[in-house]
């Protein structure tokens, strides 16, 4: 018993231990004002997808836990900042310090662009991030939103605050699934996108979950049109189980509805045997606990 606790206890540690590492830092501009709401993503050293990232907060500092003690290359991006990226070693480079970024100058030569910079407007829980008609705006929108302050982009997972926010568009709810909903801003064109809103904190006019929300206004109208979804699992114990799962959603220029259904009737089959002996101090048993037990649980349903 001694030796199972031990190999329990040896294991914990070994899982504890891979990922304990962490990686912090403080970004600043030329004058050493913070930059926030820059990104900061993390990749492999031998892959060109990120595989974990975070922004940076008001005063510029960062921190990206839960990491294996390896190399990796992470990357620092603002929009009007050059792209800075790094090789790093951890642990023995958890505290990157500060990094400075560098304001990204283009130089023209004989031609002449007219067309807008993007803008970045902070109000009272809310930002607001204007791309229309500019050098951002082509594209996918999910490849917009990849370059949008406060929003970040990890294997086409959308998190705002390390959490994944309510969608909207037109200040209308989007009641897609993750994986639709990246289907539908991979296949939207950025060129119809007006600004981006990030709402850290939601007025009472969005019908919206506890949270942050991602409102993307476009310059005209985007008819989502009807998705839909079943699914279903079937395993096979004692006694069968199986869930079934749709959902249907329909948005248009003046109407928007959503309704899903669930079901997963079951039946639970429970076998415990447990055996517990209680030793003296010189090694004799004291007692024994023997048990078995069984338990057999009805149909369950949800909606």
């Amino acid at each position: 018993m001694r030796t199972v606790f031990s190999l329990m206890l040896f294991l914990c540690t070994m899982t504890l231990t891979a990922q304990h590492a962490s990686v912090r830092g403080m970004l600043v501009d030329n004058d050493e004002n913070p930059v926030s709401f820059a990104n900061i993503l993390l990749y492999e050293a031998d892959s060109e997808r990120p595989i974990s990232g975070t922004t940076s907060n008001d005063d510029g500092s960062f921190v990206i836990s839960k990491l294996e003690d390896k190399e990796y290359i992470i990357s620092f991006s603002f929009i009007g900042f050059q792209t800075k990226t790094r090789t790093i070693g951890l642990p023995s480079e958890e505290n990157l310090g500060t990094i400075v970024l560098e304001e990204d100058s283009e130089i023209l030569d004989e031609t002449h662009i007219i067309g807008r910079r993007p803008t970045l407007k902070r109000e009272m829980g809310k930002l607001i991030f204007n791309v229309e008609n500019t050098s951002l705006s082509t594209g996918s929108t999910l490849n917009l939103l990849q370059r949008t302050p406060g929003i970040l982009v990890v294997q086409d997972r959308i998190t705002v605050q390390n959490a994944i926010p309510t969608i909207f568009i037109n200040d209308k709810r989007v009641y897609l699934s993750f994986e639709e909903v990246t289907s539908l801003l991979n296949n939207m064109d950025a060129g119809v996108v007006k600004a981006i809103e990030i709402i850290t904190n939601a007025s009472a006019k969005y019908d919206a979950d506890a949270g942050a929300i991602l409102n993307i206004i476009t310059s005209k109208a985007i008819s989502v049109g009807y998705k839909g979804s079943v699914s279903g699992r079937w395993e096979q114990a004692i006694f069968p189980k199986y869930n079934f799962t749709t959902s249907h959603f329909y948005k248009n220029d003046w109407i928007n509805l959503y309704g899903s259904y669930s079901v997963s009737p079951r039946k639970e089959n429970k076998d415990q045997e447990d055996f517990i002996r209680f030793f003296q101090p010189d090694g004799s048993t004291k007692s024994i606990w023997d048990s078995d037990f069984k338990e057999l649980q009805g149909p369950m349903r949800t909606n």
